[in-house]
């Protein structure tokens, strides 16, 4: 047999496809010649074109053990090993290629692939820059360089490293796209866009990259564009999780909740490991009391939550939700510090270092800055919209930095009016936005937004003042290094409790929770039929957010019903789901549907001036009313609450105790159902309990806005004052002057 000539037949066959008859020739070569490594190698390049990898293996490794010094038959070992997802072994192989021959680029720049794969960052940088120093205009390891440069939030050079590729390869549709990503991780969508419309007109069935141009146009807040890209991306990859999970958010963001839901699903059924996709389907039917329904996908939600903490990986479930599912506030601290530590080792690789040297010298004003994604209107602006005007100017700068939306509101107007400097940063890249806090020489950065719908926590890890701050916004702690104080009260976190914060207490001498005390109410006068409410019956609310309500505490709600003749429970009317699915409840409970009335959201003042027609408010348990209770007071609707186990459900008992209303704090909920029923059947004792709020009032502290705001000055000032001395923080206490503040 002509075996050089048989060999030489067959790579031609190989070259032009003809794989089969190429295949038949090197199986007679070897029959032939057991020892012809080339034959061995080739048939195992073939099995592996036809992703036959165990097969490929064993062939290459024929060929290796006949040729061990033989640097391609290594290489291409490894690539096989990378495809079946031996990273180690892969490496293990190129490596090996190397120490044959240090110049060879392609097991240079594998290993440098094999690194990144590996997570083993710095070898990787050594290997793709020792692969350039081989072949320097190879554009793909550029490329890939500039990714690894994204990943390590060095994104100064990753813009260079794509440059450099696209430079080399104008037609590199995958270096457009990464620029692309690269934009948008900075918070620059504009800028992001024309990247990725370039790398489509190169390659318009890259669906990956019609998927990041619907990102960028989701990041816009632009739900029809986003949502078009999304299905162009389907309609090339329809199995792709990523797109099916970008396109149910676009849908549920642009207020199609039903079709999202079943995207969410979609993207479960092809990935059971999806643990985003489980949060979204739980935060959804959660808000349509759809509890049965809802408890499979939020059981499967914990398990994979779980595992992520053990494994230290990304923690799908978000720390507000687990805070308002399970009684149990560990589980939700376990959560919440995953989140933290995930933040904090991403800034750790953005090197960003601020001085505070010579600050201690400062004595005043003090420069506090507002940190906020709700500068809008949101309730946490309607709280703090008194807050800005009365700090006394003397002792105080007040800047405002606000990451969210404008939607031109009275509230975003008003605040901005009243900050002595507002800055909008929602399109600055987190690192350029923490530097521009320290350069504005904030003193004491205080979050108003903790972990709740777009926070950037990435800012405040960056430390831009030398004291950091939680107030508001996120109910608990935040389990992290990069706050220093967390504003409360002693209802709220009573002292046993410092031991599951890792910010040190500041203990306002009344409730915690600032109030508006010009907020107005609309002049409207209303009726019940306005809103469906029978005339003569006893009027039960409750206006918190359907994802308040679960099961207990409405079984509790419809015992009430059963045990007060013609009365009523009035709610908000979120979506029709919530709406089905209560009356629903109610029926199994065995209360009349008709005794449910639902009623949709109002501006503000309206919603104040329709709230009068109720008799009594209802608080829920895990999730307890915050500014819902503080909005029913203020319209004169007493409020029953029973006092939870922790931060998020203990705020009722703070607001009624500091307008004087202690009586309608109880601890058990037997003890909520027989206030309610006797206050309901009780109309003279119900009388004296309005007249008592409505003369409460304007003399308890509760909406004493200047009251409150004197106060939490002097836990700014003795927070400015530990840090001049050189102290940690430490635990303060304010106490009051015995001067009455007057709103």
């Amino acid at each position: 047999m002509q075996t050089d000539k048989e060999l030489e037949k067959a790579i031609d066959l190989h070259k032009k496809g003809l794989k089969k008859d190429a295949l038949s020739i090197y199986q007679r070569i070897v029959k032939h010649d057991p020892c012809h490594a080339d034959s061995w190698h080739l048939m195992g390049l073939i099995a592996f074109d036809e992703n036959k990898n165990d097969e490929a293996e064993y062939l290459i490794r024929k060929a290796i053990a006949l040729m061990p010094d033989c640097v391609l038959y290594r290489t291409n070992l490894g690539l096989v090993l990378c495809m079946k997802g031996e990273y180690e072994q892969a490496l293990a192989e190129y490596l090996g290629a190397l120490q044959l021959d240090d110049g060879c680029h392609d097991a240079c720049y594998r290993a440098a692939l094999m690194y990144q794969n590996l997570d083993k960052k710095d070898q990787a940088f050594a290997y793709y820059e020792k692969a350039l120093g081989i072949k320097p205009d190879h554009a793909e390891t550029w490329n890939n360089l500039g990714n690894l440069a994204m990943d390590c939030v060095r994104p100064d050079e990753a813009e260079v490293f794509f440059n450099n590729a696209l430079a080399i390869d104008p037609c590199f549709s995958e270096a457009y796209n990464n620029m692309g990503c690269l934009y948008l991780k900075l918070n620059k969508p504009d800028e992001a866009i024309p990247y990725f419309e370039d790398a489509i007109s190169l390659k318009p069935d890259f669906y990956q990259t019609l998927n990041n141009l619907g990102n960028a146009y989701k990041k816009k807040g632009e739900w029809e564009l986003s949502i078009e890209c999304y299905e162009r991306s389907l309609a090339v990859q329809a199995d792709s999780v990523e797109t099916l999970y970008n396109y149910a958010d676009a849908l549920r963001s642009a207020g199609f909740t039903d079709k999202a839901l079943a995207f969410f699903i979609e993207t479960t059924r092809l990935n059971k490991n999806h643990g985003h996709a489980f949060q979204q389907i739980a935060s959804i039917l959660n808000a349509w009391c759809d509890w049965e329904r809802c408890e499979p996908f939020q059981r499967r939600l914990k398990e994979l939550t779980e595992k992520a903490i053990a494994e230290n990986k990304d923690c799908p479930e978000s720390p507000f939700s687990c805070l308002g599912i399970y009684p149990d506030e560990g589980y939700a601290r376990s959560v919440t510090a995953a989140w933290s530590r995930k933040i904090q080792d991403l800034v750790g690789n953005l090197g960003l270092k601020f001085s505070f040297d010579g600050r201690r010298e400062k004595v005043s004003p003090v420069t506090i800055g507002y940190l906020s994604n709700n500068v809008k209107n949101h309730p946490n602006a309607h709280l703090v919209l008194g807050l800005f005007r009365h700090h006394d100017r003397r002792h105080f700068k007040v800047n405002i930095y606000s990451y969210g939306e404008n939607d031109g509101s009275f509230y975003r107007k008003k605040i901005e009016q009243d900050a002595d400097y507002f800055c909008d940063i929602k399109n600055f890249y987190f690192g350029d936005a923490a530097s521009k806090i320290a350069e504005d020489g904030v003193d004491i950065l205080i979050d108003l937004t903790g972990y709740t719908l777009g926070s950037m926590m990435e800012i405040p890890a960056l430390r831009p003042a030398p004291i950091q701050v939680r107030y508001l916004g996120f109910p608990g702690s935040m389990q992290a290094t990069f706050f220093d104080y967390f504003i409360t009260d002693r209802i709220m976190t009573p002292p046993e409790d410092q031991i599951n914060y890792t910010e040190k207490f500041v203990y306002m001498p009344q409730c915690y929770q600032i109030n508006d005390r010009d907020q107005p109410v609309a002049a409207t006068v209303y009726t019940r039929k306005d809103f469906n409410l029978p005339e003569s019956a006893f009027v039960f609310c409750s206006f918190n957010s359907s994802y308040k309500i679960e099961k207990v505490m409405f079984g509790i709600w419809m015992d009430i019903l059963k045990s007060v003749d013609e009365s009523v429970l009035w709610l908000l009317g979120e979506n029709e789901h919530m709406e089905k699915n209560l009356k629903a409840e109610a029926v199994k409970c065995g209360v009349n549907e008709n005794s449910l009335i639902f009623s949709k959201k109002m501006p503000k003042e309206e919603h104040l001036a329709r709230l009068m027609l109720a008799d009594l408010a209802l608080d829920t348990r895990l999730v307890s009313g915050h500014i819902t209770t503080s909005d029913a007071l203020w319209a004169g609707v007493p409020v029953i609450t029973k006092k939870g186990d922790h931060f998020i459900s203990r705020a009722p008992a703070s607001i009624l105790t500091h307008i004087g209303l202690p009586e309608l704090v109880v601890n058990s909920l037997d003890e909520y159902k027989e206030l309610a029923v006797s206050l309901a059947k009780d109309a003279d004792r119900l009388k004296q309990l309005k007249e008592k709020l409505i003369k409460n009032r304007e003399t308890a502290p509760l909406f004493d806005t200047k009251r409150f705001v004197r106060n939490y000055e002097t836990a700014l000032s003795a927070m400015w004052e530990t840090f001049r001395a050189g102290k940690k923080p430490e635990q303060i206490q304010v106490v009051e002057d015995g001067e009455e503040g007057n709103g």
